[in-house]
């Protein structure tokens, strides 16, 4: 078994990415199943949105630096739900939990209690804040 995990940029068709996938792997003799997962299209905000400049401003503000802002996320997460489907132009999922030391996704995941709590601080802020 193996898992492969493909991390796409605007304009790519999930669902045919995969088919090119499937094709080359068959192509060079593999006969075993592929089960396609999480097919999510990409989606990306740019970092100057009012959306995105909001998340910033307010962690700022909760956390008392500069965050780090990345352009393309790690994880996989359904915002084309929002931009495709409903035409809403921004998507931001930045707030966090974790640290270093929480095992992100691991089998002894964890969080610790103080970044919990800030990061209910963090969301309250932007959502209060965001205009």
């Amino acid at each position: 078994m193996a898992k492969v995990d493909f991390r796409l940029v605007p304009d790519q068709d999930p669902r045919e990415i995969f088919k090119l996938f499937e094709k080359s792997i068959r192509e060079s003799g593999f006969k075993g199943e592929i089960i396609p997962m999480g097919l999510e299209y990409p989606v990306r905000t740019s970092p100057e949105s009012p959306l995105a400049r909001s998340m910033i401003d307010s962690a700022k503000k909760v956390y008392g630096k500069e965050p780090i802002v990345m352009i393309n996320s790690p994880g996989t997460q359904p915002m084309a739900l929002f931009t495709r489907n409903l035409g809403i132009r921004e998507a931001v999922s930045a707030i966090g939990v974790g640290d270093q030391k929480s095992g992100a996704h691991a089998p002894n995941e964890s969080v610790n209690i103080d970044n919990f709590f800030r990061a209910v601080d963090h969301t309250y802020t932007f959502l209060k804040e965001f205009r």
